[in-house]
């Protein structure tokens, strides 16, 4: 798989992004960044899907940040 130029990425807000990242990466994707905390308000986690696709899970940090 090229990871160097992805097809899309695609911005998921969850529930739990550390656990769909966990259940992604289980089921064959490949981790890029491990979930933690942006400077935009959400909490995000990122990793190349098996056909090349960025997937970010993120969670709103609301009044958290």
């Amino acid at each position: 798989m090229e990871t160097d130029n992805p097809k899309a990425e695609l911005y998921l807000m969850v529930d739990s992004a550390a656990l769909y990242l966990e259940r992604a990466i289980s089921s064959g994707a490949t981790l890029l960044l491990d979930v933690e905390p942006r400077d935009w308000g959400d909490k995000v986690g990122y990793c190349f899907d098996p056909d090349g696709h960025v997937l970010a899970f993120a969670e709103s940090l609301g009044s958290d940040i």
